[in-house]
């Protein structure tokens, strides 16, 4: 999700931003780089694509976004798994979901800050593919799933009669989800490809969907954003409206709350029989809605600069310092996305806070257990091999004491 969000986030800001650096590059001394060898001009590139202060400053929040996001992702994933009460059909959905920030996280996000610091594509055309791919399916999956909790969550709420959902239907729809993703991902990933800038260096290559023109950029990206931004933004904003109404007029129908016996996500023993399951929808639907307004402000920048860019107006001269700054935030917006839900949950929900303290004191006891094996395996071999020189000892000295005897008594025989 990203330039990391998608391939539609560096297809168009990546071009604006390479080209833009080229011209830089060019436009600062025209008349020297047409009389360059070869080797000049690379180590001339060279000097032009080493990261400056505000870019070390953006390498800082990228690392602290990878780490964030890698632990807190797969806290998540470990406590879901790890804890049966914890599968609920709500819970797969959103462990679906840092699945799919784990992707960005560990493929996505370092291959986007490369090419945002360098203007370079590094990879070849086979990484190019790879890495378009990944990006576009990892924010497809993101929408839908965030869909699919909406949907859910608003039967389950607004129309507990005709809510019949189950773990095993849930990951019918992740399955489905996952094949739409692929579809939707393969248009830009057969079209990507890398495109050198001097056909003798790789300083400056780009990756984007070289086969498409920009006007078929500007119609693919214009879907991209009504089908998977604005629409399901849409819809998630009707489910969450009507939950809101519901449960803050406490109109939950009374079948409801007799299904309701086990909370969505928190379960506080402190509340009465009849608030508890009201009182936890009311905290999960917060936490959800949450998810839904931080996925929808940080994906918001890198669509409206991916117009921008299509449409012209992002490429005149004057701007193009602007787009440059633009396009980093924008990518790392994204990316902080897949980090941030970890961190949304632990603050807004009781019951996963408690998992990820239960899941990190797990991985501490395992750390101390396994040190604490070595030591023991380490003492035990100092025994055993201090029991073995001591009986080599004792027997050598046997052995001495029995050469001594005999000796003597051959002596003895002599006389």
């Amino acid at each position: 999700m990203d330039g990391t969000g998608s391939d539609e986030g560096d297809t168009a800001l990546g071009i604006a931003l390479n080209e833009t650096n080229r011209s830089g590059t060019d436009n600062a001394s025209a008349a020297n780089i047409t009389t360059m060898s070869p080797e000049d001009y690379i180590e001339y590139l060279k000097s032009h694509i080493y990261p400056t202060t505000g870019e070390w400053v953006l390498i800082f929040l990228y690392i602290c976004t990878f780490f964030v996001g890698l632990i807190g992702n797969s806290l998540v994933c470990f406590s879901i798994i790890r804890n049966k009460n914890m599968r609920t059909i709500t819970n797969i959905f959103i462990m679906n979901l840092s699945v799919a920030d784990l992707a960005v996280i560990l493929i996505c996000l370092p291959l986007s800050l490369v090419f945002d610091v360098t203007s370079t594509w590094f990879f070849g055309t086979v990484g190019c593919c790879i890495y378009s791919f990944l990006s576009t399916f990892s924010i497809n999956v993101s929408v839908l799933t965030l869909s699919a909790i909406s949907v859910e969550r608003w039967y389950a709420i607004c129309h507990p009669l005709r809510f019949h959902s189950s773990i095993g239907r849930a990951k019918m729809i992740i399955g489905f989800i996952w094949i739409a993703s692929v579809c939707a991902a393969l248009p830009i990933t057969v079209t990507s490809s890398s495109i050198r800038y001097k056909s003798y260096t790789v300083y400056f290559a780009s990756c984007y969907p070289s086969m498409l023109s920009r006007q078929g950029l500007l119609i693919y990206q214009l879907c991209f954003i009504l089908g998977l931004y604005v629409l399901p933004l849409a819809l998630m904003a009707f489910a969450y409206i009507q939950i809101a109404i519901v449960l803050w007029k406490n109109q939950i129908p009374r079948q409801n709350l007799q299904r309701s016996r086990q909370p969505m996500l928190n379960s506080d023993h402190n509340q009465s029989e009849n608030d508890g399951p009201i009182e936890s929808r009311k905290k999960a639907a917060r936490m959800l809605i949450a998810v839904v307004v931080v996925f929808a402000i940080c994906y918001l920048p890198n669509h409206l600069l991916n117009l921008l860019f299509f449409t012209g107006i992002a490429t005149e001269e004057s701007m193009r310092q602007t787009i440059i700054i633009s396009a980093m935030i924008a990518h790392w917006l994204v990316a902080f996305n897949s980090c941030i839900n970890p961190i949304i949950y632990n603050f807004m929900s009781g019951k996963f806070r408690r998992e990820f303290k239960n899941a990190i004191m797990v991985c501490v006891c395992c750390c101390c257990c396994s040190r604490q094996d070595d030591k023991m395996l380490n003492n035990k071999y100092r025994v055993s091999y201090t029991a073995a020189t001591s009986r080599k000892t004792h027997s050598s000295n046997v052995e001495r004491t029995r050469a001594l005897e005999t000796s003597s008594q051959i002596v003895l025989e002599q006389i």
